[in-house]
């Protein structure tokens, strides 16, 4: 196995590390600075296992982003495969997430989200968890984020779920790793490096004397007077160059901006603050460029060369960058710490943060390296706390208990309020609330209580709303929940309980889609930009909105309802968000046939499984592009043919080749 391993020694940390990683079976939680080489810590642990059982385990990695899951995919494959050793990534861009597909992997890579969806559908399939003897956590700081539940989610359940599984978590530095090791079955005490607790998690925690490059970080809280997001980063692209004077020593700088758009501006504010204006070209000149995923893939090689070659002293790019290529510079500026995510601004995640400044200090070429983050004075002292690793981690388990107690009613964990409880007290939720009741706010629980007594009257007060909403029946003499076909539904698809009882309420096609629309996955994230309500308003003319609104737009449940309707058919209007939306739309329609099925109402489920065979389409059942179905048919050969008065599969079929050919300009046999 020491082919897994890249270098013939380990460093400081990764030594203290050996003896109990790779010497014992302890579950272990290691806390430590970017850059330490926690990934071998991973390995270890990961041939640790292969060497005491080869058959019949499986190992899985959860990493929060799809990023950091293909980055170890790739490095990992290259490593084990030529050992026998099977590892595939199973993350939102993967189709094969089968039992059968996981059941001839060894090694699994994933995300909370897919885990989390794949594991709601194992309530038959436990003798597959049983095989798994290896559950690694990379960034579990992510707890604190809105993420972080699922994560939690996922943990809980393979806790009740799996026999003799060692856990093992990593994290960036943080004050409460100990609590982390209690969460995962430990009693570990936290100190300066680490101790050990017999049958227990060990909890280690490594200062930032180990890490490799020592590293200052600034933070500048920039005076705006304003709430324009957009005119904050014009503002502070004017320091840039004060910043690069004062922090790079001469050497290579990444500045990290929120969009493409905002990492060419910098590099043009960059050129007029050299008295100088020009596009790429010139900036590669001067030692100054940008780089996105907007630009030609030849393009972002040259200027990856370039500044790995010293040719280019300044890169401006955007946070993606943070996670892949591998360009480490002496200093990094992050421009602003908000960036626009599903249709609004949001602050950047602690691990975006981290991953950004993980990015200065060049490990064999520099001694030192320098993280500058500009900011508003309003979030200065909340990102000198981040860099300080002050910022303790709390649980986001409360905000969608609702949902995740549905789930583990369906996988029969939970059947009644004492398995609930008993449940509950499984989560990172309970730790904390243990220590830090006041900071989770449960309006509906008093604080008063113990610990205990309050996670419970939380999980009753949530098991009287999946019974209220009837995704859960309750007996009312043996007091035991089952999950109704609703519940199943609502936890297949991955649902909110409040869209769930939307879902319910719809009779016709045009209330089911405004129903859903209104549902709180499009309501909490999408968010009106400047010039949208003209521009919806006038989109209401389109010969493709089948619902016009009664009124104008006047709510984003309003926006939701026009664009999803023209969104199949109108190319601009297509991004990453829409996409996303459309997505969900079907699952909830996938999951409106399965209720309308169950309370056997023949119009409801004629009326949802219209709406799915159009949504799946990607069009009206009365549109006469119906042809862009067909195989080498696109909207300009549908838009083409229907002129023509050809508009349905049985005219096409009786159509002579010829003719066929003559109206799309295409020779034989394309007819």
């Amino acid at each position: 196995y020491s082919c897994v391993f890249n270098h013939s020694t380990f460093n400081a940390m990764q030594s203290e590390c050996l003896d109990l990683i790779f010497y014992a079976d302890d579950n272990v939680a290691v806390s430590a600075p970017t850059g330490c080489g926690k990934t071998v810590l991973m390995e270890l642990a990961i041939v640790r296992t292969l060497l005491q059982k080869r058959n019949e385990i499986k190992i899985v990695y959860m990493a929060p982003t799809k990023s950091l899951c293909a980055e170890r995919a790739r490095d990992w494959s290259s490593k084990f495969e030529r050992l026998g050793v099977t590892c595939k990534e199973f993350t939102g861009d993967t189709d094969y997430t089968t039992v059968d597909a996981i059941s001839k992997c060894d090694l699994i890579v994933t995300t909370p989200e897919k885990w989390d969806s794949m594991t709601r559908r194992w309530k038959d399939n436990r003798h597959l968890v049983q095989m798994i003897k290896l559950f690694m956590i990379d960034e579990v700081h992510i707890l604190n984020e809105r993420r972080g539940a699922v994560l939690e989610a996922c943990v809980s359940r393979m806790k009740n779920m799996a026999h003799q599984l060692r856990y093992m978590a990593v994290s960036a530095t943080v004050p409460n790793l100990d609590d982390v090791a209690e969460w995962l079955n430990g009693k570990g005490k936290i100190c300066q490096m680490w101790i050990k607790s017999d049958n227990f998690l060990v909890a280690l925690s490594f200062s930032e004397e180990y890490r490799p490059v020592h590293l200052e970080r600034f933070v500048y809280g920039i005076p705006f007077y304003g709430n324009n997001a957009f005119s904050f980063e014009k503002k502070i692209e004017w320091k840039l160059l004060d910043m690069i004077n004062r922090h790079s020593n001469s050497k290579p700088t990444l500045i990290f901006c929120s969009t493409r758009k905002s990492a060419q501006s910098s590099c043009e504010t960059l050129m007029k603050l050299m008295q100088q204006k020009q596009k790429l070209a010139s900036f590669l000149v001067k030692g100054i460029a940008f780089h996105h995923a907007g630009l030609a893939s030849d393009d972002r090689r040259a200027v990856e060369r370039l500044f790995l070659e010293k040719k280019i002293r300044v890169i401006s790019t955007t946070s993606t960058l943070a996670v892949g290529v591998n360009l480490p510079a002496h200093l990094v500026i992050i421009k602003g710490t908000t960036s626009y995510q599903q249709g609004r601004m949001v602050n950047y995640s602690d691990l975006d943060m981290l991953q950004m400044m993980g990015r200065a200090g060049r490990p064999g070429l520099d001694d030192s390296g320098c993280a500058v983050i500009l900011t508003t004075p309003e979030m200065e002292p909340r990102y000198k706390s981040l860099i300080s690793g002050a910022n303790h981690i709390e649980s986001s388990l409360h905000n969608n208990l609702a949902e995740h107690l549905m789930t583990e009613i369906c996988l029969g964990t939970i059947t009644n309020i004492e398995t609930a409880s008993r449940w509950i007290q499984s989560t990172f939720l309970y730790v904390r609330v243990k220590k830090n009741a006041a900071h989770y706010r449960l309006d509906s629980v008093s604080l008063n209580l113990l610990p205990d007594q309050i996670l419970k009257e939380l999980c009753i007060s949530n098991l009287q709303k999946l019974h209220q909403a009837t995704v859960a029946s309750r007996d009312e003499f043996t007091g035991v929940f089952k999950s109704t076909n609703y519940g199943f539904a609502m936890s297949r698809y991955c649902i909110k309980l409040e869209t769930m009882t939307l879902i319910l309420q719809g009779d016709t096609m045009y209330r089911s889609l405004e129903l859903v629309c209104k549902s709180v996955e499009f309501t909490t994230v999408v968010r009106f930009a400047a010039g949208d309500k003209p521009f919806l308003n006038s989109l209401q003319k389109n010969p493709n909105i089948l619902f016009p609104l009664k009124d104008k737009v006047s709510c984003i449940a309003d926006k939701v309802f026009l664009i999803i309707q023209v969104y199949p058919q109108t190319t601009h209007l297509v991004s990453n968000q829409t996409k996303y939306d459309y997505n969900f739309l079907i699952l909830c329609f996938i999951g409106m046939i399965d209720c309308s099925a169950h309370e056997r109402i023949p119009t409801k489920l004629k009326l949802s499984l219209e709406l799915f065979r159009c949504l799946q389409a990607r069009m009206w059942s009365h549109s006469p592009y119906i042809l862009r179905q067909l195989d080498k048919i696109g909207p300009q050969k549908a838009k083409a043919l229907g002129k023509a008065g050809i508009r349905t599969f049985d005219h096409l079929r009786s159509t002579d080749p010829g003719r066929i050919e003559a109206i799309l300009h295409r020779n034989p046999p394309f007819g």
